[in-house]
């Protein structure tokens, strides 16, 4: 199963891949959830979320001497959550965090060099942010969210692929 996400129309690629890194990671399980019961009943939610947008203008020493780069750091906010099925419907989007029994957090930044003149304007900066960089991160997440529901001894659930 793989989830699709519109590419960006007339975006020029400002950006060079410098690095892709966990800022914030929690995994957890409600202290009366017992994970060793088998064959739980599970009704798993996976989340994405944006988060903020950093530029910056930093130096460094290079072989001209020193030298201004321009960068651009991107956070999104990775949330997969497991619920007992309850036969209680959840809103995904306002839930009540109390009917959760597990939780695997992590906000992903991707930082980039930008090899343009200028900062890209905010809306293009917000374009890649929720399309280049999620396409990105995605990976690291999958792989993180699958590690953690064996380590939190969960069944596991399978993180969709992103497809442009």
């Amino acid at each position: 199963m793989t989830k699709e996400i519109e590419q960006p129309k007339n975006l020029p690629p400002p950006y060079v891949l410098r690095s892709i890194f966990f800022k914030r990671a929690e995994i957890s399980t409600r202290p009366d959830f017992d994970v060793t019961v088998a064959n739980q009943a599970l009704i798993s939610f996976n989340r994405i979320s944006s988060g903020s947008a950093t530029t910056k203008v930093i130096e460094v020493e290079g072989p001209e001497g020193l030298q201004k780069i321009k960068t651009c750091s991107f956070a999104t906010v990775c949330d997969f959550r497991y619920k007992l099925d309850d036969g209680v419907a959840v809103d995904p989007n306002q839930p009540d965090e109390s009917v959760f029994v597990a939780s695997i957090t992590a906000e992903i930044i991707a930082d980039y060099l930008l090899v343009v003149p200028e900062f890209p304007s905010e809306e293009l900066i917000k374009q890649w942010s929720s399309k280049n960089a999620v396409l990105h991160i995605w990976p690291y997440w999958r792989e993180f969210c699958q590690s953690s529901q064996q380590r939190l001894n969960l069944p596991s659930a399978i993180i969709p692929m992103l497809t442009v």
